[in-house]
């Protein structure tokens, strides 16, 4: 939440100013991310019924890095970090949004397709933050300068502007020349904020802080105090400042009390005794640590640590606020994009929340609850590297649809588990593979390639048989290599999902499987095998029908959803239709298995490294989180391309309208299958499978060969 207020009050007063773009150029400028992203033109009604990241969001990053680049400035972006500590107990809300949401799945069924799209839209909100990672590896692959800060992005941009002296730095250059984000910079003292920037006109808006404190007649201190009051992300608003009935909320109510009393500390003594509410929810303690919080927030230094600002005047106890120091290794993981956040708030909360779906379904429900175990792994990865606190504290999950239940995370007893996963794999074995497998001269580590590699060894002629090899079971103890440490990674997730078994690491029947496959999926047919396994991919609706049944629904059902895996290009529109019930209750599914195979490859990768099994050096972190797979599950266009053309009722040829190659995309799609009946066939024949199931995949694929010319 911004500052409440301020900006009608800047409006109002005139505080707002304009200049040509022309004025940025040659300088360096430090955005902050969410606020950018918020402002990107992105609207899109059917994008919480198709799921994925927004259709349109990469055209949309194009065109701005393009006019950042021809108004010639260069843009560093800063994403937010960690969340501020919080004293409440983690807990889930109720999605005000699932009954719109349901109104309009039951309007687009009933054919008002008009009325449903605007349903959808009323029940959507881009929420910047759930886009962090994606669009962070974008800007790496666009090799644009970007950065996470440790908490908030605002006093990492401030920092960034004018950062403070010490004695091993007595004159520290900065980083940018001027900061565009939001008024929040402006109690972290930022002199000059950009505060939006018009494309098409060429200018930009920006204030003057100095003017600000000029109008409010306030010192930069009062100034902060008066923010507080008002109301911001990590403080609420004084409930003496609170209107009731119909009067608007003033910023300059804010001010005034401040000016009357002199400090908000001041205010909230002379207040008390005629306001109870402030007693009630505690509001002093708010106040201070809010306070606290931005005075001394935890930032990036010239050095590369992390620590407070004006650490001279830091209270002793300032953990207390912000929180247990947390490594700095660690820090710089997340600073480079290279792991997500959400584990590590959940560990700073004490508590694992899973939050409500686009489409809730039992199957969804059954697969949460299964992923219990692993949860309690991946958790174990990240609190073995760690020490206490962090080490043994208590660990909680909550399920969005048994919210009042509380289900432990047992994570320190998955350390002696965690303790024996080795690194495994040397440089020799991986080049003898990539010469058996005819790549020697461009090595590509794979899911695929481990496990032939695996495959092999325990065949007629392979080392392990032949004892060509003498190597340990566990291999060697550090890795040194980038090619070493991305097989680690692979092959230590393929044994905690039990692709292959412990100790030896010979492949199982779901890793021979998985080992079966050519061509680019990897990604896909390892999510396609978990949920085989967990006895989710066969033809029921996954949500009511609606309408009569249609031939083959349940074959037709499965393909989709299989094919949906796969991603679609489409145009830079955004998609008009059809959509999917079913398919975006499945992609409900693949996202919870897609994050949760993400989050473990993280913190294998963060074991590695805080526990110093891998030797490497921090400007490599980014280069690791984009070589690891899972890092988004595609929308499910795809599979709704295929459905409609098994449809009697859609029009197949305005279907392909918003697709770019779609029979491109289809043609990879049976690619895909084929890899798929490969699987289920040496599953089906080691009994791993039931005969229902592959009776199922076979009925399915007779229907996609008999319609494959077309």
């Amino acid at each position: 939440m911004p500052i409440r207020g301020l900006h009608d009050y800047l409006e109002s007063r005139g505080l707002y100013r304009q200049s040509p773009i022309q004025d940025l150029q040659g300088t360096r400028v430090g955005v902050d991310a969410i606020n950018w992203l918020r402002s990107l033109p992105l609207r899109e009604p059917l994008h919480v019924a198709i799921g994925g990241v927004p259709t349109t969001l990469v055209p949309i990053i194009d065109a701005e890095l393009a006019f950042f680049s021809a108004a010639r400035f260069t843009p560093v972006f800063v994403f937010p970090g960690l969340s501020a500590p919080r004293k409440e107990k983690p807990s889930i809300s109720a999605d005000a949004k699932a009954e719109k949401r349901e109104q309009a799945w039951t309007a687009y069924e009933q054919g008002r397709v008009a009325e449903a799209t605007s349903l959808f839209l009323e029940s959507d909100k881009f929420i910047a933050q759930n886009y962090q990672q994606n669009v962070m590896r974008y800007l790496y692959e666009k090799r644009a300068e970007f950065v996470r800060a440790p908490y908030s992005q605002h006093a990492q941009l401030a920092y960034f502007l004018n950062p403070s002296r010490t004695p091993q730095m007595p004159t520290p250059t900065p980083v940018v020349h001027a900061v565009f984000g939001s008024l929040d910079m402006l109690m972290y003292g930022v002199s000059k904020v950009i505060t939006s920037i018009d494309v098409v006109n060429g200018v930009f808006r920006w204030v003057d802080f100095a003017a600000v404190l000029d109008d409010v007649k306030l010192t930069p201190d009062q100034f902060v105090d008066a923010c507080i009051f008002a109301g911001l992300d990590f403080c609420s608003t004084i409930p003496a400042l609170n209107p009731s009935g119909r009067e608007r909320f003033s910023f300059r109510s804010a001010v005034d009390m401040i000016a009357t009393h002199g400090s908000g500390v001041a205010a909230i003594t002379a207040l008390q005794p005629t306001v109870p509410a402030l007693e009630k929810i505690g509001y002093r303690d708010q106040f201070l640590r809010a306070k606290t919080t931005i005075a001394h927030h935890i930032i990036f230094d010239a050095t590369g640590s992390c620590e407070p600002r004006n650490r001279e005047t830091a209270p002793a106890d300032l953990h207390e606020v912000v929180g247990p120091r947390i490594p700095d290794d660690l820090m710089y993981l997340i600073s480079q994009g290279s792991i997500g956040t959400q584990l590590v708030n959940s560990l700073l909360s004490g508590g694992y929340l899973d939050l409500h779906p686009l489409v809730d379904s039992e199957e969804l429900q059954q697969l949460i609850l299964s992923l219990a175990p692993l949860r309690s792994r991946t958790f174990g990865l990240l609190t073995f590297s760690l020490a206490d606190p962090f080490r043994r504290k208590p660990l909680i999950a909550i399920n969005y649809f048994d919210s009042s239940n509380e289900s432990p995370i047992s994570h320190f007893e998955e350390h002696a588990d965690v303790a024996s996963l080795r690194c495994m794999v040397t440089d020799e074995e991986i080049a003898a593979e990539a010469a058996r497998q005819g790549n020697s001269r461009r090595v590509d580590i794979t899911v695929n390639f481990i496990l032939k590699m695996q495959l092999h060894k325990f065949t007629v002629g392979g080392p392990l048989l032949n004892k060509i090899q003498n190597l340990p079971a566990d291999g060697p103890d550090v890795v040194t290599s980038r090619l070493t440490m991305v097989a680690a990674i692979y092959l230590q997730a393929l044994e905690t999902r039990e692709f292959v078994t412990p100790v030896t690491r010979q492949p199982t029947i779901w890793g021979r499987a998985l080992g079966s496959i050519t061509g680019p999926f990897d990604e896909e047919a390892w999510v396609f095998l978990e949920l085989l396994r967990a006895k989710l991919l066969h033809g029921r609706a996954l949500v009511p029908v609606v309408g009569a049944a249609h031939p083959n629904e349940q074959e037709v059902a499965l393909l989709s959803r299989a094919f949906s895996l796969l991603p679609l290009k489409t145009t830079q529109k955004a998609w008009s239709g059809p959509v999917d019930h079913d398919l975006v209750a499945f992609n409900s599914i693949v996202r919870v298995m897609y994050r949760s195979l993400r989050n473990l490859e993280e913190m294998l990768l963060t074991n590695l490294i805080l526990t110093r099994r891998a030797t490497c050096e921090p400007t490599e972190y980014t280069y690791y989180a984009h070589k690891m797979p899972f890092s988004q599950e595609a929308n499910s266009l795809l599979g709704v391309v295929l459905k409609s053309f098994f449809s009697p009722e859609q029009d197949f040829a305005s279907v392909l309208e918003n697709c770019v190659d779609a029979r491109i995309a289809l043609d990879r799609g049976v690619m895909f299958w084929e890899q798929i009946m490969r699987m289920v066939s040496i599953l089906n024949a080691e009994g791993a499978i039931d005969a229902d199931t592959f009776e199922l995949f076979e009925s399915a694929d007779d229907l996609l060969q008999s319609n494959k010319a077309a």
